[in-house]
């Protein structure tokens, strides 16, 4: 890690700008934020704009964030934090894709993503990639509901211990559903069900629950529009 920062640091320095990605997993984003404003950004020769989750992410926001980038930084650098911009949408990643193509001295653009699935090309192109993990490491579970008829009984089976083993659940589950076009249906509904959890504290027995009727809907619906 320590090297992949000093990299980072390095190409930053060669051309005093930069866009990066850098891969890592969902869970270790906001960690790893930590340790680059640590490390990599510690002095205060940096303005550190604000960190934007995609959960967070507005047109609008993401504008302003932008907009802050052009002004002359105070400093040696502006720093823009992005989360994880697989899950980000294409309206959203088409107005980032300008501020890159755009990169002026002192502008340092950090772009996280779980995967390269989800990224628009052309932000690929422009970007730097950093894997703070192995490209083998990647999660793609696939979930058990698409082989098997989904009971009631099954599902429950399979229900997460806790809110935490659900979320990296259905994180791995989005992963997964949005590289495949024959269930791609499924995925608005696991990815909502994702930032639902991440964002409420609920009782995970009736968020199960009502995770399974919306499944088991979207499974009905699927079998009338075959026959």
């Amino acid at each position: 890690m320590e090297e992949k920062f000093s990299y980072l640091r390095k190409e930053i320095e060669k051309k005093h700008k930069g866009c990066f990605i850098l891969f890592a997993a969902e869970s270790f984003m906001t960690e790893c934020q930590y340790l680059l404003k640590k490390k990599l950004f510690k002095s205060k020769r940096e303005q550190i704009l604000d960190w934007i989750s995609p959960e967070e992410a507005k047109v609008a926001e993401v504008r302003i964030a932008l907009a802050k980038m052009q002004e002359k930084p105070l400093y040696q650098y502006r720093v823009f934090f992005l989360g994880n911009i697989s899950f980000l949408d294409r309206v959203l990643q088409n107005t980032l894709l300008k501020s890159l193509e755009e990169a002026k001295t002192g502008q340092v653009y950090l772009l996280f993503a779980s995967s390269e699935e989800g990224v628009l090309p052309t932000i690929l192109s422009r970007c730097r990639k950093i894997y703070l993990f192995e490209k083998s490491n990647i999660e793609l579970t696939k979930p058990f509901f698409l082989d098997k008829k989904l009971s009631f009984s099954l599902w429950l089976k399979n229900k997460p211990k806790d809110i935490n083993e659900a979320k990296e659940l259905l994180f791995a589950w989005a992963n997964y559903l949005k590289t495949k076009k024959k269930f791609i249906n499924f995925f608005p509904i696991i990815f909502n069900a994702y930032w639902q959890i991440k964002k409420i504290n609920l009782n995970l027995d009736l968020f199960w629950f009502n995770l399974y009727i919306k499944i088991t809907k979207l499974h009905n619906f699927r079998s009338s529009i075959r026959q």
